[in-house]
């Protein structure tokens, strides 16, 4: 295959992995913020439990208690959703890695390619060479 096509197939998988990793970055990032907000969420809800339960150390009405438990219920229902959510945010991850690793597997086959290829160019320039220098030897001792 022509130089020249291997590197251009060279500098077009560059791209696509820079592209890919960009990708990967970007959903590690953003998987990142999603376990925060988890966290953030099962805090908050920790805290609140905490609250609760010096108010009812203290005393508090049936509405207040009622209030504490709905809340907190509403708190569980935002985390099971954060939770479901970081798992799909980490199936982006995992897909965003694949890409990335199919595009640099794909550009180490073109670099090996382009390698042989180059390889093959200066074995033929060294037969050349080789050549050249062993008809001038012969012209030379012929004379």
């Amino acid at each position: 295959m022509n130089i020249s096509v291997l590197q251009t197939l060279v500098d077009l998988a560059k791209s696509r992995s820079t592209a890919a990793a960009n990708q990967l970055a970007r959903e590690m990032s953003i998987h990142q913020e999603g376990i925060n907000k988890l966290s953030m969420l099962s805090d908050f809800k920790d805290d609140y439990r905490v609250r609760l339960q010096d108010k009812m150390m203290a005393g508090l009405t049936v509405s207040e208690l009622n209030n504490f438990q709905a809340f907190i219920a509403k708190l569980d229902v935002a985390i099971y959703q954060q939770e479901k959510s970081t798992h799909q945010l980490l199936e982006s991850v995992e897909t965003a890695k694949k890409q990335w690793q199919d595009c640099e597997k794909k550009l180490l086959t073109f670099e090996t390619l382009m390698k042989r290829a180059q390889n093959k160019v200066l074995a033929i320039e060294a037969k050349i060479d080789q050549k050249l220098t062993d008809e001038f030897a012969s012209r030379r001792y012929a004379l």
